[in-house]
């Protein structure tokens, strides 16, 4: 299975986390291959939902709103690939201490930052391309709804999250 496919899944359990499912429920839902399709379906129905019902969108707003995610999901998943290239680079020197090559260090700072004004430089992006069609209200609702997507793929991110009966999220 591609990459892609494995955050195209873990998004849609961090979706379902986030309309108000259990990270027990998200674990056990994991489908296999033939039963993923019908998953991503279910979730991004389900998503459309919560967008309806806490946004306040129409239909047509939310075929935009879709189109808008469309329009910027490759370069935020590139984005994401660096980062996380940037803090594994990091994480491998700065474990070495004492023989960790400072050159490297200071260039994946560099990057890491880059990569906070590219992520603010997309943020600002999709923000101007949701008011052409969203109120600032619903644009404001809109990114609490992405906040609590955030934080159930954060969630979902921690070792043994997904493990622990009862567990609350944040929020």
């Amino acid at each position: 299975m591609r990459a892609r496919s494995y955050i195209s899944l873990a998004f849609a359990l961090a979706l379902a986390l986030a309309a108000g499912g259990s990270a027990a429920d998200a674990q056990r839902a994991v489908p296999d291959n033939q039963r993923r399709a019908q998953l991503e379906q279910a979730v991004r129905q389900r998503l459309a939902r919560m967008l309806k019902e806490r946004v306040g969108l129409s239909d047509e707003q939310l075929e935009q709103v879709a189109a808008v995610n469309r329009r910027f999901e490759e370069r935020r998943r590139m984005l994401v690939e660096q980062e996380r290239d940037v803090r594994i680079g990091l994480r491998q020197e700065v474990m070495r201490e004492d023989e960790a090559d400072q050159e490297r260090v200071s260039r994946l700072l560099a990057q890491a930052i880059q990569a906070q004004q590219t992520r603010l430089r997309l943020l600002e992006e999709e923000h101007r391309a949701l008011a052409e069609f969203l109120t600032p209200v619903q644009r404001a609702k809109y990114m609490a709804v992405q906040e609590q997507i955030h934080r159930a793929i954060e969630e979902m991110r921690r070792p043994g999250a997904a493990r622990q009966p009862g567990a609350r999220r944040p929020g």
